[in-house]
């Protein structure tokens, strides 16, 4: 959750979710070559922005999600999530600040098949140490909210490729996150369903105030985003 002594961006009254200031990361290939794949990101998201992040494939697209997601760690720069310098922090206080604020949604939807939808969205929960009664009850309200009540106790791997991606959205709202970050959550999608998966993340989006950061190469999609970052050898261009 984002919290109210969070800064607020000059001019605004929305507080700053996500800033990067001068972000590179590099990569190092074999024991002496050295690879920069993000170069200088500076980049602010506030609270409650849906940002569409476009680019060619090897552009660093997923390189900067995994950074803002906290699963990577920039080789310099300063980023800022939820008010928290996260540059100094050990891998715990950064496991620990991801699992409350950051909500992951990827292509594949990395359910567990052998375990059922309500299951799978209870799962965060269970991780963060909710009683048993609250995680099903927030379970079921996510699971109604996605339109899956009738298979909630269905299989994960006995439902199509669009109601698990429904199922993988509820789940990414586990735990109200203040930021939801989407890896090609259409990508292997048919048109329908894909439409209905970006409506749910704008729902969620305009309801919460949750702050999306949606990579996709789908310019129809991107075009109903607030904004659009293009993300092109590294740098974002525009």
């Amino acid at each position: 959750m984002v919290d109210a002594h969070d800064p607020q961006e000059p001019g605004s009254s929305r507080v700053v979710v996500v800033q990067l200031r001068g972000v590179c990361k590099s990569f190092n290939v074999g024991t002496a070559i050295e690879t920069e794949v993000l170069h200088g990101i500076d980049l602010t998201l506030l609270q409650g922005e849906f940002c569409a992040v476009m680019g060619p494939s090897g552009s660093g697209k997923s390189t900067l999600l995994n950074i803002v997601g906290l699963l990577d760690r920039p080789t310099s720069g300063t980023l800022q999530v939820c008010g928290a310098e996260t540059t100094a922090l050990d891998d715990r206080s950064l496991t620990r600040l991801r699992g409350h604020s950051i909500g992951f949604v990827f292509q594949y939807h990395h359910l567990l098949t052998a375990f059922t939808a309500l299951e799978n969205v209870m799962i965060p929960m269970l991780a963060a140490g909710l009683a048993t009664q609250e995680m099903r009850t927030r379970a079921e309200q996510l699971i109604d909210s996605v339109g899956l009540s009738a298979w909630q106790d269905r299989l994960a791997g006995n439902m199509s490729g669009g109601q698990q991606q429904r199922v993988a959205v509820a789940r990414a709202l586990a735990m109200t996150p203040a930021l939801l970050l989407a890896d090609e959550p259409t990508g292997n999608l048919d048109t329908k369903s894909a439409d209905a998966v970006f409506e749910l993340l704008r729902r969620f989006n305009r309801e919460h105030g949750t702050t999306v950061l949606f990579v996709t190469h789908n310019g129809a999609l991107a075009s109903r985003c607030d904004k659009t970052i293009q993300v092109v050898d590294g740098r974002i261009t525009g």
